[in-house]
């Protein structure tokens, strides 16, 4: 069982059960209540995935059309299983998952939306839509920023968790203008994404879900505090300290923030920022022109110092 398993890997006393806890086995985990003995525990009923909050069992997720398969006394999973077509998408409870060839993958937490599955291959996010009048344009919508054609829903991306793998903790904030809605991350959130189409997409920085004039987006170190404002009309690149280099200014509407690299982060061969560009002495360290150059006599090949 899980914890004699455990306790029997050091000697008596150093992995002892907490006072008056019973040994969790397959009747006190599967068949019987939920205490604070089992919290986190998770177990299966059919084809559902259950977690224990310490007092209910409670739906964590629903592996159909894949089967929920039990690992432990203590832990269960939904059994991975390969999809298709590529692309597809479906509903568990309410998270939208999309068919990456593999495996299911969570793509969306429609709450408090309802996940509906539209055909056998599409499903969709719905509820009361964000988008009230005609026109092409960007609303916020909780914590996303959801694109509009008309009264439809076109896009929509999740400022908490903008990939949909990687948590960003952000907000949406309606800069007005023609600048609109978009997402404000916290410090040290990733802040430069690319879209399908390759190009990049600079989110704002700042705190507690305002952007702030002393921050910025780094490509090595996401939002960073301590980059002052830029105007882009008279921006060049330029070295602050001999740590980062400011690569680009973007216009928020009223808030200018820059975009800068850190020139001492491996990727660059832990160089320094000189006269307005990253410089590296080490062999095979990245480089780019006009961003990134190597130290005679190194030279930039293939993006490579050699």
């Amino acid at each position: 069982m899980a914890w004699l398993a455990l306790g029997a890997l050091c000697s008596t006393g150093c992995f002892p059960f907490p006072a008056g806890t019973p040994d969790a086995g397959p009747d006190a985990s599967v068949a019987g209540g939920c205490g604070a003995a089992l919290a986190g525990f998770t177990r299966c009923t059919g084809a559902l995935l259950q977690r224990c909050d310490g007092a209910t069992w409670g739906l964590k997720q629903d592996c159909a059309p894949s089967t929920c398969e039990v690992l432990s006394d203590s832990e269960a999973r939904c059994a991975s299983s390969a999809c298709s077509p590529f692309g597809a998408l479906r509903c568990s409870t309410t998270t939208l998952q999309q068919c990456e060839g593999a495996a299911w993958k969570d793509v969306n937490d429609c709450a408090p939306q309802a996940c509906v599955a539209t055909s056998a291959t599409t499903a969709s996010c719905q509820g009361a839509s964000p988008c009230t009048r005609s026109g092409t344009y960007k609303v916020c919508s909780g914590a996303a920023v959801v694109d509009c054609s008309g009264t439809t829903e076109a896009t929509r991306i999740d400022c908490a968790n903008v990939t949909g793998s990687l948590p960003t903790n952000g907000t949406c904030y309606d800069f007005g203008g023609t600048v609109g809605p978009t997402c404000v991350l916290p410090q040290g959130s990733q802040c430069l994404f690319m879209d399908s189409l390759g190009n990049s997409l600079y989110m704002a920085c700042g705190r507690n879900g305002l952007p702030a004039a002393d921050m910025g987006c780094d490509y090595d170190d996401g939002c960073t505090v301590g980059l002052s404002g830029c105007t882009p009309s008279s921006f060049r690149r330029s070295c602050p300290n001999s740590t980062r280099l400011i690569v680009a200014c973007t216009s928020f509407g009223s808030l200018n923030q820059p975009l800068s690299m850190n020139c001492t982060s491996s990727s660059w061969g832990s160089g320094v920022c000189q006269n307005g560009i990253c410089v590296t002495s080490t062999r095979d360290a990245g480089c780019a022109a006009g961003l990134v150059a190597c130290q005679p006599p190194l030279t930039c090949v293939a993006e490579t110092c050699r």
